[in-house]
């Protein structure tokens, strides 16, 4: 019942959490109706209680006065109302593939993996989004993007491999990485990594 609950007012737009021990929410316009209003009321310290079962880890590389000050500076931001759903529904699976976007693609011909992980660097310097990590503070969630960012793009060499194990291996690979979660408040929110499959042909598998 109180999973219920949550759940509606998650698809609602609103996010329930925690301050103090104290049942708080953010709510989009017109999300909170009377009758959930009334379910939330009647049901506030099971709720409550389900939230804190549930508990939330934050991240120990996290600097939490870093991530005020860069608030009280305007480099932070609230979540928007579709972010508050992503991240209220990656909370609530305890951490969701579900929005996951993993695409393959298989290069034939000399590559130079120095240059494509210059490259990925490049886009997600340009793409802030691509950089951006959900941080919690004083019972609230914010949008800070990271700078500096590195994109590790990490080389398996499978050429040591049968024509029908690699094929094997790059199937498994790709499956496991797409239904593998991204930690919202530690990781970058692009993948990728490249399987060396001969010495001219490579499958690079991406998430977003």
């Amino acid at each position: 019942m109180v999973a219920h609950i949550v759940q509606l007012a998650q698809q609602r737009g609103i996010h329930l959490y925690l301050q103090d021990g104290a049942l708080r929410f953010m709510a989009e316009k017109g999300g909170l109706t009377d009758e959930l209003r009334a379910q939330l009321a009647a049901n506030k310290q099971a709720i409550i209680d389900y939230l804190a079962a549930r508990g939330t880890q934050s991240d120990a590389t996290v600097d939490l006065a870093e991530v005020r000050r860069r608030l009280q500076q305007r480099s932070g931001a609230p979540l928007s109302f579709a972010q508050q759903r992503l991240w209220f529904l990656d909370e609530l699976e305890g951490g969701s593939s579900q929005f996951n976007m993993p695409a393959a693609l298989r290069l034939k011909g000399e590559l130079d993996v120095g240059a494509l992980r210059r490259a990925i660097s490049r886009i997600v310097e340009r793409h802030e989004v691509l950089r951006t990590q959900f941080v919690e503070v004083d019972g609230a969630v914010y949008q800070v993007a990271r700078t500096g960012v590195d994109v590790p793009v990490p080389l398996i060499d499978l050429s040591g491999l049968s024509a029908e194990e690699r094929d094997a291996e790059v199937s498994r690979r790709a499956q496991a990485d797409a239904v593998a979660s991204f930690d919202l408040a530690s990781d970058l929110l692009l993948r990728v990594q490249v399987l060396k499959l001969w010495e001219d042909e490579h499958a690079v598998l991406f998430n977003l």
